[in-house]
């Protein structure tokens, strides 16, 4: 038989397990002066401790840049174990989602060089976890020039060309960001970063059932590089205007919508004589006239 008044007494005795728990955790400033100048293993506990409090309470990550730990976080992305490396990242790229002004910090704290550092060096994991806060970071003018001057566009040309699936989605996710820039934008193409986004939009992501839209990831970029004469040759050249077309003619409408935008700048720009006849030899023009419908 139940006791009257049972769900309300369990409820309190949770609620004050969760108090009792509370008055014994460090703070975020103990945490954070752990990770400044503890052991390795309480850096690590720290690290822990944070990550678990960030995804309880999102503000944690602006507790935890008021209390001084971007600049020791960045240095165990630098410095740290390889655990410590993928952990101290994957915090920093998370406290990104919930503090308005993590980037601004971040890069003001160098944090820019070591994740470039991990995506040139890194093991798959950390590669995947830096990948996701350069596209965080790149979300500004200045993320933008930051990420270029740390040498950032070569590496991420080789992840968009021989990385995992989901990698290379983020990466044409990071590099879309960059090209908004036309000093990067040129960057990216003279690092040969055209003919893999090319090969994502044509193929996309076989026998993969859950990821994002690797084509229209792909096709973003692009319609970002065309803004450039020499990319849009590139794209030419590549091969990039059949799959485009293909993407307006069978695509979501997303996809359809992205790529009418890619063709639209090949055809007007000052080398468009070549290209719109590549896309009308490619059928580019019915599928066209059928989305203006």
């Amino acid at each position: 038989k139940r006791r009257a008044g049972g769900p309300r007494l369990r409820a309190a005795s949770f609620a004050l397990c969760e108090q009792a728990l509370a008055m014994t955790e460090p703070t975020v400033e103990e945490l954070v002066a752990d990770l400044r100048n503890g052991t390795s293993a309480h850096k690590s506990m720290a690290l822990d401790a944070l990550t678990y409090s960030t995804h309880r309470v999102g503000r944690t990550s602006i507790a935890i840049r008021e209390a001084g730990g971007v600049l020791p976080l960045v240095a165990l992305v630098r410095d740290g174990t390889s655990e410590q490396k993928n952990k101290a990242a994957r915090l920093l790229s998370d406290s990104m989602s919930y503090d308005v002004v993590a980037d601004t910090a971040i890069r003001d704290a160098g944090g820019i060089v070591p994740f470039v550092a991990l995506v040139r060096d890194g093991l798959p994991e950390q590669k995947s976890t830096a990948v996701v806060a350069l596209q965080k970071l790149a979300n500004n003018e200045a993320g933008h020039v930051a990420i270029r001057e740390a040498g950032a566009i070569a590496p991420l040309v080789a992840l968009m060309r021989d990385g995992s699936p989901e990698q290379k989605v983020t990466v044409a996710g990071v590099l879309s960001h960059l090209a908004r820039n036309d000093v990067t934008n040129a960057a990216i193409g003279e690092a040969g970063g055209i003919a893999p986004l090319v090969a994502l939009v044509r193929d996309g992501s076989p026998g993969r059932k859950v990821l994002p839209d690797a084509r229209w990831a792909a096709t973003s970029a692009l319609q970002n590089l065309a803004r450039m004469h020499a990319n849009g040759v590139a794209i030419r050249k590549a091969g990039g205007i059949p799959p485009i077309v293909a993407l307006v003619r069978d695509g979501t409408q997303d996809q359809k919508d992205t790529a009418a935008g890619v063709l639209n700048i090949l055809a007007w720009q000052e080398w468009g004589a070549t290209n719109s006849v590549s896309i009308r030899e490619a059928g580019g023009i019915p599928p066209l006239v059928a989305l203006v419908r």
